[in-house]
């Protein structure tokens, strides 16, 4: 299967719209079930695939390993799921003042703390690291994940229980790495 996405890639650089119909006919279910978790709309979820797939047509050429293929479109569909999910909702008055501001502090301890986390996954084999990226960072259920990945759902718990616990070792080394140093 991988090669047959390789020539449907090379294909569809070459302008073949029928390579690129295959394409989409191929992966556009997987980007549904992501987007419509990241939206939880339906309707949203339509359009952010819709678009997905037009930036896909438009920047094919960006794509510099057709074995990246999966997860590059993956986040594309997250890019616009986000912007679609803030253009389409705007909060109202009273959410606006219930939120409270966030210190700097707290935002910079934050995003150190997720550049660890992903620098830890990155040590993860290819499928831990998917189904933790998939459940923990796109906020999809193990029943969403499970039917993405085309595996039992008992497997995506059993893959995420492995994750926490390679994870808890990996961050445990890095804290007394740190604390070390």
């Amino acid at each position: 299967m991988a090669q047959q996405l390789q020539d449907i890639l090379a294909d569809c650089r070459r302008g073949d719209l029928r390579a690129f119909g295959l394409l989409v006919e191929r992966y556009q279910a997987q980007a549904l079930v992501l987007a419509e978790c990241l939206t939880r709309d339906r309707t949203l979820a339509e359009d952010v695939v819709q678009e997905a797939f037009l930036t896909v047509f438009q920047r094919l050429d960006q794509l510099q390993h057709p074995t990246a293929f999966v997860a590059w479109l993956r986040q594309i569909v997250r890019r616009h799921a986000l912007h679609i999910s803030k253009t389409r909702q705007t909060p109202t008055p009273e959410e606006n003042t219930q939120q409270e501001p966030v210190p700097p502090s707290v935002n910079i301890e934050q995003q150190e703390l997720r550049r660890i986390v992903r620098q830890a996954l990155k040590q993860l084999p290819a499928d831990l690291q998917k189904t933790a990226e998939m459940f923990y960072f796109d906020n999809m259920k193990c029943r969403d994940v499970a039917e993405y990945l085309d595996i039992p759902e008992g497997s995506v718990k059993r893959r995420l229980h492995d994750v926490r616990n390679r994870l808890r070792n990996i961050l445990i080394s890095y804290h007394q790495s740190c604390r070390d140093k």
